[in-house]
């Protein structure tokens, strides 16, 4: 397997308890050897993901906190979904791995095809996903947030959740902002909110922009308790199915 990183690039982003980064990937094979290029350099602030989403939807090259993607001069894979990640600690990687079946209970309770995750190098990892994730900025924060949670330690993986609501880091903070039926539309409904893509953030027009997707087009928006009195969200695509979902429940 070839590996091409990315260049060297220093962004604007908050510290976190939990590090461990991510950048889109694209994978070629010619002649059976598998060629993996690094789309930018690591970030830790998943919400530039979503601006990689916005840019390629929207043609237009986004630029926020120093990251900077260009939809003329690079594109991601569209056949599935494909990150790399990377962890600072050893410690890390040991719960990840042991964490994986969180991931698939949950892809499987939805009829979601299994992430595939590919060792690259030391600490990095190849992610292969069902396209459904990157549909809409929602869905791939919502993933790529899983993704951080397996870096956890988790002695029970069927109470996970209550552990990392008891988390005094970013995630469990995240955890104890989201609605009650949270748990219930992890695992039975995704498909419903995610598989059909609108746009990829909902949005109205007047909120379409990328500063405003970048800061509200994320995991803790959609599923955020009392998110409905805030009209933008009110209004949006993927709260509304949202709504309906939690009326059936």
């Amino acid at each position: 397997m070839k590996f091409i990183p990315a260049k060297k690039t220093w962004y604007s982003e908050i510290a976190q308890q939990k590090h461990i980064t991510f950048s889109f990937c694209n994978k070629t094979i010619e002649e059976g050897e598998v060629t993996l290029k690094q789309m930018f350099d690591w970030v830790q602030c998943r919400d530039f993901l979503s601006d990689v989403l916005f840019a390629e939807e929207n043609k237009e090259v986004v630029s926020k906190y120093e990251f900077t993607y260009d939809p003329e001069k690079q594109q991601i894979d569209r056949d599935k979904m494909r990150l790399l990640i990377t962890f600072e600690h050893p410690n890390d990687v040991e719960n990840f791995l042991k964490n994986i079946p969180i991931l698939h209970g949950i892809e499987e309770s939805n009829g979601i095809p299994l992430s595939k995750f590919t060792f690259v190098k030391k600490n990095i990892f190849l992610v292969e996903g069902s396209k459904m994730w990157q549909n809409t900025t929602f869905s791939l924060s919502l993933y790529t947030y899983l993704i951080k949670i397996l870096g956890y330690e988790i002695l029970d993986g069927e109470h996970w959740f209550l552990k990392i609501k008891q988390q005094a880091t970013n995630e469990g903070q995240y955890a104890n902002q989201f609605i009650p039926q949270f748990e219930q539309i992890l695992y039975l409904y995704l498909k419903k909110l995610f598989a059909r893509p609108i746009t990829v953030d909902g949005f109205e027009d007047k909120f379409s922009y990328v500063s405003y997707i970048h800061d509200n087009g994320g995991v803790v928006s959609l599923f955020k308790n009392g998110a409905y009195f805030f009209s933008s969200i009110k209004n949006n695509d993927y709260y509304q199915r949202l709504t309906k979902i939690i009326k059936e429940l």
